[in-house]
C-alpha cells in the first residue's frame, strides 16, 4: 500500500464516531445513537443491520453515514412465516436484534394466561446467546397467585421480578437490573412489554392495545423492533410480539447445556454423548423420576430437542 494512502486511511480511521442502531426503515436508512443523540443516518454499503448493532459513523457533508459495523457478541433470533404445527412451511430464522447483555422475559400469570412453554424456550435462546435471563411477572394489579410450579425458574437461578405498569409497583426494582445494560423485552403480544416501556419512559409513548377479550391472547402492537435510550448508556429494544423464537442455529448436541438443572447430571450418563431421550441409563431421566429435575422443563428439552 501506497504510505500515503495508508496515511490517509489511518486519519479517516481516528475520525470515525461509534454509534448504535435504533430501528432500520429498510433501504439503508437507519436511525442511531450516535454522540448522545438520535440522528438519521444512510449506509449506502452492503451491511446487513440490525437493532443493536454497533456500527462506526462519519459525517458526509450534512449527512451521517454508516460505513461499517463490528462484530455482534450476541443474538436474538426468530421464526418467520407459517410457524403452525401441522403447516410448518417456508419457515425461516431472521435476527431481529444484536449485542443484548439482558433479556427480560415479560410474562404476566393472566391476560393472557401464562404459558411456561414459551418462558422455557425464551431461556433456551437466552441461555444460547450468552444473554442473562430476567423473568418480569407482569400486571400484579389484575392478581398475585402464581401457577404451580413457577418457583422452579427460582431454583435454577433465574431472577424474577414482579411489577405492574399501571401501579408502577416492581418498576424501580426492574430498572436496577436493567441499569446501564443494552435489555431487550420478549414476550407474546398483549404481556405488556410497551407498557413497561412507557412507564420507565414516557417520552417513548409507544401505543398499546388491550388483550383480546374473547380468546385472552394479545394483540400487535409493536409493529418494528425499536430501542430506546432511558438513561446514559441504558437501553431498551422493544420487540413484536413474538410467536416463536429461533433455534436452528443451535445443535442438538448442545441443547443438554441449555438447561441449567441438567449440569449435575450431563456427565453421569453410560454414553458420553447422551441426549438424554432415549438413551439406556441416561442420569437426567432418572433424576426426573426421582423429582430431582422438574418434569414439566424436561418435558420441554424433550419438544425442542425434537423440532
Amino acid at each position: 500500500m501506497n504510505p500515503k494512502s495508508f496515511s490517509n486511511e489511518a486519519s479517516r480511521e481516528r475520525h470515525l464516531k461509534s454509534g448504535i442502531v435504533s430501528r432500520s426503515y429498510g433501504k439503508g436508512h437507519y436511525d442511531v445513537f450516535y454522540e448522545g443523540k438520535l440522528v438519521s443516518a444512510l449506509c449506502t454499503k452492503q451491511l446487513d443491520l440490525i437493532v443493536g448493532d454497533y456500527i462506526k459513523i462519519e459525517q458526509g457533508g450534512t449527512e451521517t453515514l454508516i460505513v461499517d459495523a463490528h462484530e455482534r457478541t450476541s443474538e436474538i433470533r426468530k421464526l418467520t412465516g407459517n410457524t403452525r404445527k401441522r403447516l410448518r412451511t417456508f419457515i425461516q430464522e431472521q435476527v431481529v436484534a444484536a449485542n443484548v447483555n439482558i433479556g427480560v422475559i415479560v410474562a404476566p400469570i393472566q391476560k393472557p394466561k401464562f404459558q411456561p412453554r414459551f418462558v422455557d424456550r425464551y431461556l433456551v435462546v437466552l441461555e444460547n446467546g450468552n444473554i442473562r435471563p430476567v423473568i418480569c411477572v407482569n400486571k400484579i394489579d389484575l392478581g398475585r397467585e402464581r401457577p404451580e410450579g413457577f418457583s422452579i425458574y427460582e431454583s435454577i437461578g433465574v431472577t424474577i421480578i414482579e411489577t405492574s405498569a399501571v401501579s408502577t409497583e416492581g418498576l424501580e426494582q426492574l430498572k436496577e437490573e436493567i441499569r446501564g445494560k443494552v435489555a431487550v423485552l420478549v414476550g407474546h403480544s398483549g404481556t405488556g412489554k410497551s407498557s413497561l416501556i412507557n412507564a420507565i419512559l414516557p417520552s417513548a409513548s409507544i401505543r398499546i392495545r388491550e388483550v383480546n377479550k374473547k380468546t385472552g391472547g394479545g394483540k400487535h402492537t409493536t409493529s418494528a423492533v425499536g430501542m430506546y435510550q432511558w438513561e446514559q448508556d441504558s437501553f431498551i429494544i422493544d420487540t413484536p410480539g413474538i410467536r416463536a423464537l429461533g433455534i436452528g442455529n443451535i445443535p442438538k448436541e448442545q441443547m443438554r447445556y441449555l438447561f441449567p438443572e441438567f449440569a449435575d447430571y450431563n456427565n453421569a450418563c453410560r454414553f458420553r454423548d447422551c441426549l438424554h431421550d432415549h438413551e439406556p441409563a441416561c442420569a437426567v431421566k432418572n433424576a426426573v423420576e426421582q423429582g430431582l429435575v422438574s418434569k414439566a422443563r424436561y418435558g420441554s428439552y424433550l419438544r425442542i430437542l425434537h423440532e
